[in-house]
């Protein structure tokens, strides 16, 4: 088999080079999106993203090198999801799957980043988290400020924006990010803000594996060790991360609700919300994760301590519809739950001095 190889070269005004006059032609048209991908398959010679994984197969058992197979696999699969990446930037048609949510219809592209999430959860079960959607419906008005925290596909956020409200999805892996622009664009959410970062107890820098957008694929740079996580590794993202005292300080932009579901990390993303804790003006609709946030070094009773007193009250938000639940019985029942059921306690912790929501309103 032979490959053809591009090599790099000067440009030439006179077009006389094939690259070149595809360049030349990008230039001045640059409607035309299929020239880009010509383009791109001119940059990687002449073998289709898509064919060059499975040849990794036939080179693994025609030099049986597992160590330098695993390599190329690595490079193969970044070429594909670059490609993918330009056939999205380019608005590259894509399925889509859409629900209703009382009189509004969202819609999701079906990006490979975010399909096991759709399979899984709004089509297989839905409506998915019933009753954490029934407290956004009660609650949410026009205008609010919500900050979804651990944003995935921008499920919560995309609910949000269709009440009306202002929502900021806030999510770490950058192919969700991806994600998230193109299904606000597509709802026509403009209010929807997609922010790339990590919310945490500081201020900061992070790694995180590139393990792709499926839930719970996703993991930390301190579950695996520090010595996975270096600046070299081309297998890991470092990501900013910030607390939400930090980005919410203005009271312009002072969420209303804020949603966290950080798979462990929620002490810290709390830790961080100190200053919106005490102005005891936010809902946390927080999504609890007993065993992960041990991993973490965390005890989840540490949350009891951050919302003690009259001032607040909870809601269990993981049934449906929502009930009213002592913030101490819903932490005990999280952490009766097996690794299995983790993460199926949800509670909405919110200022008593508003008034009881109509939980019975249907979605």
């Amino acid at each position: 088999m032979t490959l053809r190889h591009t090599p790099v070269r000067p440009t030439d005004n006179r077009a006389s080079h094939t690259f070149d006059s595809l360049r030349l032609t990008a230039a001045s048209d640059p409607g035309n999106g299929a020239i880009y991908l010509t383009i791109l398959g001119e940059h990687f010679g002449a073998i289709p993203a898509e064919r060059l994984l499975p040849m990794t197969r036939w080179a693994r058992s025609l030099l049986g090198d597992m160590a330098t197979v695993r390599r190329f696999e690595g490079v193969f699969t970044r070429i594909a999801r670059a490609h993918a990446g330009v056939q999205a930037t380019l608005g590259a048609p894509a399925p889509v799957h859409s629900i209703r949510v009382r009189d509004h219809r969202i819609h999701f592209v079906i990006d490979p980043a975010a399909a096991r999430f759709i399979k899984l959860n709004l089509v297989a079960q839905w409506p998915y988290e019933a009753g954490v959607m029934r407290y956004m419906l009660a609650r949410l008005a026009p205008d609010d400020v919500f900050a979804d925290v651990g944003a995935h596909a921008g499920y919560f956020s995309l609910i949000a924006s269709s009440l009306g409200a202002v929502a900021y999805a806030i999510e770490p892996q950058r192919d969700l990010i991806r994600v998230i622009e193109r299904n606000a664009a597509i709802n026509g959410a403009e209010r929807l803000h997609a922010l790339p970062l990590a919310v945490s107890n500081r201020d900061g820098m992070t790694s995180m594996l590139r393990l792709g957008g499926s839930p719970g694929m996703q993991m930390h740079g301190e579950r695996i060790g520090d010595n996975h996580a270096t600046p070299q590794n081309r297998h890991v993202d470092w990501i900013p991360t910030v607390r939400l005292d930090t980005l919410f300080g203005d009271e312009l932009v002072r969420p209303r609700f804020v949603k966290i579901d950080v798979e462990g990390l929620e002490l810290r993303a709390l830790a961080g919300a100190a200053r919106l804790i005490d102005a005891n003006a936010t809902a946390f609709i927080v999504e609890l994760h007993p065993h992960l946030v041990a991993d973490f070094g965390g005890d989840l009773k540490d949350l009891g301590r951050m919302f003690e007193g009259p001032r607040w009250r909870a809601v269990d938000v993981s049934s449906d519809p929502p009930v009213p639940i002592a913030l101490a019985d819903g932490l005990a029942r999280a952490l009766r739950g097996t690794k299995e059921e983790d993460g199926r306690v949800t509670l909405a912790i919110e200022p008593s001095a508003w008034r009881p929501g109509p939980w019975r309103a249907a979605p």
